[in-house]
């Protein structure tokens, strides 16, 4: 009787799985919005950049200024993808 559920359950999963080609379009993988600091001074050995959101993924931040290969190491490890948001024409 335990042989029978299980078979039936692998027909059933096998039956209704989505196609390799539907994982990929429901997968969405998170994103991460940074910006460049504003106050930085020329030749500072600071960290240069803030996360200001993420989106679809579920991760706590706990420094202020990161690295670009912080950001990337995070990006990486996460499987988010890393977005640059830009300055408006008031702060060129």
């Amino acid at each position: 009787m335990l042989v029978l559920a299980v078979t039936a359950l692998a027909t059933y999963n096998s039956q209704n799985a989505p196609s390799p080609k539907q994982n990929e379009e429901n997968d969405m993988s998170g994103k991460i919005f940074f910006r460049e600091r504003q106050k930085i001074r020329e030749g500072a050995q600071t960290p240069r950049y803030r996360i200001i959101a993420i989106s679809g993924v579920d991760l706590k931040v706990y420094g202020n200024h990161l690295r670009m290969t912080e950001l990337e190491q995070i990006a990486g490890a996460t499987g988010a993808e890393l977005i640059a948001l830009k300055r408006g024409p008031k702060h060129t």
